[in-house]
């Protein structure tokens, strides 16, 4: 999550001056998951400030419900402390 590419967040400032430049509902879908995944990054930059802080805000929701989702994954799974455990094993990748 610190390593952003200047196209991330001027996506995002596209997105919010001009709208979306793709269609969700089309028949041939959003074409990959990555226009999705930054529609969702960007989604504090449309509803509060067009700002790199709001944009870097959203990264780290984002990557804070991946984590959880991991958590309660691995919990349900085997065991809460090896969710834990795995969870806290994909935060410093991501770090």
């Amino acid at each position: 999550m610190t390593a952003d590419t200047l196209a991330w967040p001027l996506g995002g400032l596209h997105l919010v001056e001009n709208g979306p430049f793709k269609s969700f509902l089309n028949v041939y879908g959003a074409d990959n998951f990555t226009y999705p995944q930054m529609v969702l990054h960007n989604a504090f930059m449309h509803l509060v400030a067009p700002t790199l802080f709001w944009h870097r805000a959203g990264k780290v929701c984002v990557g804070l419900l991946a984590l959880r989702a991991v958590y309660a994954y691995f919990a349900r799974l085997v065991s809460r402390p090896f969710g834990l455990l795995v969870a806290a094993a994909a935060a410093t990748t991501s770090i």
